[in-house]
């Protein structure tokens, strides 16, 4: 991902763009792709921020594939399908579960930084 000069929003993925599912009174990522839900409404303002210049990209922890709860080709697939419906120019996915100790784990900024 090279983009000059250009400003950018980061985005998270479930609660914000997708719609997030209450398993205990705890919200989580859909585990597969018949659970995969774009937010209704989200598509105008993503495309007022690309009227204004921005870049959109997507930043989203994803540990259910490190879990095994999530396939990688289920991900692909919602990933595929929010390009083609929304105005989205990268996605960073973090796969690692808290005890990796991983830099790209949100809130740590290891996504912000790569590419």
């Amino acid at each position: 991902m090279n983009y000059p000069s250009h400003k950018a929003v980061f985005l998270d993925r479930d609660g914000v763009l997708t719609k997030s599912h209450v398993r205990n009174g705890k919200p989580y990522a859909p585990r597969n792709f018949f659970e995969f839900e774009i937010l209704p409404n989200i598509k105008a303002p993503l495309n007022a921020l690309k009227r204004m210049g921005y870049i959109l990209i997507v930043i989203t922890n994803q540990p259910d594939i490190r879990r095994g709860d999530l396939s990688v080709v289920d991900l692909e697939k919602m990933h595929h399908q929010m390009k083609s419906e929304l105005p989205l120019d990268h996605f960073e996915v973090c796969t690692h579960v808290d005890e990796d100790h991983c830099e790209c784990r949100k809130p740590k900024p290891g996504m912000l930084k790569s590419g």
